[in-house]
């Protein structure tokens, strides 16, 4: 069984292809570095970032990722299943290469957020029960594909909006551990959301939203709205 891994190089990246890593040998990881990298997202995940310099790591840009090398790169490893978290959007040339298709991490429940920030998004909306990650395969369209799991996020009265993300994180590798043997064999009962949740770009954080989702933290905090979660 052969497989690759498309991410990045941030820690909860890194924490991703840790546990990829627990599970199987990765053929192939292609790395679209970011810029950002802080202090608080690696002390959360511990990451053990010298997975970055192994052998079978690839590092490209965002353009690069469609380009012929990397498309007849990502071919030779005759991937059964691949393997994304936090990269950009993928073109169909690359999804459709292994044989199952490619899994993704979406960290937010995709029958209510699609796209990014949906931690950010559900507290802006007054809604963390809504908190969570989805584990789906990757169509053409963004956050859309068959889902394998969903499941919401344990808070506590200690979160921010920075931890409830990165609890995100952690329940979409859970999901992914969890349902792993029947993603590789090929026995996943994919299951077609009824509903699509809305789709959130960069561009459409402002100050004003994470200012407005503060104020709900605290005001649920204040409420000990958590304790009876």
């Amino acid at each position: 069984m052969s497989c690759f891994a498309i991410t990045s190089d941030h820690p909860r990246h890194v924490k991703f292809l840790e546990t990829l890593c627990e599970k199987i040998d990765i053929d192939l990881v292609v790395i679209v570095p970011k810029q950002g990298n802080n202090a608080l997202e690696q002390e959360y995940f511990n990451s053990d970032m010298s997975i970055l310099k192994r052998k079978n790591v690839l590092m490209c840009t965002r353009e690069q990722l469609s380009s012929r090398f990397v498309l007849q790169t990502l071919s030779r490893v005759k991937a059964d299943v691949g393997f994304v978290f936090g990269a950009p959007l993928l073109k169909e040339e690359v999804f459709s290469i292994p044989k199952y298709g490619c899994v993704n991490i979406h960290t937010g429940l995709v029958t209510h957020y699609r796209g990014v920030d949906s931690a950010l998004w559900a507290m802006y909306d007054g809604r963390p029960d809504l908190i969570g990650a989805t584990l789906h395969y990757i169509d053409k369209s963004i956050d859309t594909g068959s889902v394998i799991g969903m499941r919401a996020v344990d808070i506590s009265g200690d979160d921010t909006l920075d931890t409830l993300f990165y609890k995100s994180c952690q329940v979409g590798f859970d999901l992914l551990f969890q349902n792993f043997d029947d993603i590789v064999q090929n026995k996943v009962k994919k299951s077609i959301t009824g509903s699509r949740g809305k789709l959130y770009q960069n561009k459409d954080r402002t100050e004003n939203v994470v200012r407005d989702a503060e104020k709900n933290l605290r005001r649920y905090k204040n409420e000990n709205y958590f304790r009876s979660m």
